[in-house]
């Protein structure tokens, strides 16, 4: 009975969670929920992402194994379902993914550092510890993501090539250290100590790529900006210089009259 009560548990968090990231990246690329066929593309998304989530975590119970298996699966969706830049539809799956791996890693370190308990009782064995791990990881995305929706909903994202490159390098390394530090804690057995530094560097991480995607939005504002203002000065000028000529025009014509 325990086992059935844990396998209808798992395959109902893989469908929240794929559900969760597949509709972060659909409104992200500015697709239309409302829109029937819009939204059989978000459930078929949905699907794949769960199915293969499910089949490979019957092999690995740590996700960060298969990190560029989903990661894949969420770019190519966005490129048979979406239009736009390629870059930014990596930059989609790679945040999103992202965003999967650092709250599960974080809020997994906190539960595990509360109750002194090691990271293999959340990943590999059934209890109220890994329960508790997940239901508050799956809250916690699911929050996130829709604050990330309201924060990119009204905005025209125009980033340029080398500000995707740049974003898209940082989250691709922030997630890679993390999942290193992870299964360093998985292979070894570390001390309380230990684990609440490295907890706390995962913290860094974060805070890093939070300040890093502040600095280069601010500079990506600054440089429209400074591009508008450019395009209205030379709009300025030839208005300018519109008028002048009229104005010459005009006293020409008033001198040959007299």
């Amino acid at each position: 009975m325990t086992n059935i009560f844990w396998n209808i548990f798992e395959l109902a968090v893989n469908i929240f969670e794929a559900a969760n990231v597949m509709y972060f990246v659909f409104a992200f690329l500015k697709g239309n929920i409302h829109n029937k066929k819009e939204c059989r593309n978000w459930m078929v998304g949905s699907l794949t992402y769960a199915t293969t989530s499910t089949f490979l975590n019957s092999f690995m119970d740590y996700e960060g194994y298969f990190l560029l298996i989903y990661f894949v699966i969420v770019f190519v969706y966005s490129l048979i379902f979406f239009h736009g830049s390629i870059l930014k539809k990596l930059f989609t799956s790679a945040f999103s993914v992202s965003c999967l791996i650092l709250v599960s890693t974080i809020i997994t370190g906190i539960v595990t550092n509360a109750a002194k308990a090691p990271l293999t009782q959340v990943y590999s064995e059934s209890g109220w510890i890994r329960l508790l791990t997940v239901i508050l990881v799956q809250i916690t995305d699911f929050y996130l993501f829709q604050i990330l929706i309201r924060i990119f909903r009204n905005k025209d994202v125009r980033l340029r090539k080398t500000e995707w490159i740049l974003l898209l390098s940082i989250f691709l390394l922030s997630t890679a250290i993390i999942v290193l530090i992870q299964l360093a804690q998985l292979k070894n057995d570390l001390t309380p100590n230990t684990r609440i530094i490295l907890l706390f560097a995962d913290v860094c991480i974060v805070i890093i790529n939070i300040i890093t995607i502040k600095i280069i939005t601010l500079l990506n504002q600054q440089y429209h900006t400074k591009m508008e203002n450019e395009l209205l000065n030379t709009k300025l000028q030839y208005q300018t210089q519109y008028t002048t000529a009229v104005q010459q025009q005009e006293e020409s014509v008033k001198k040959q009259r007299h």
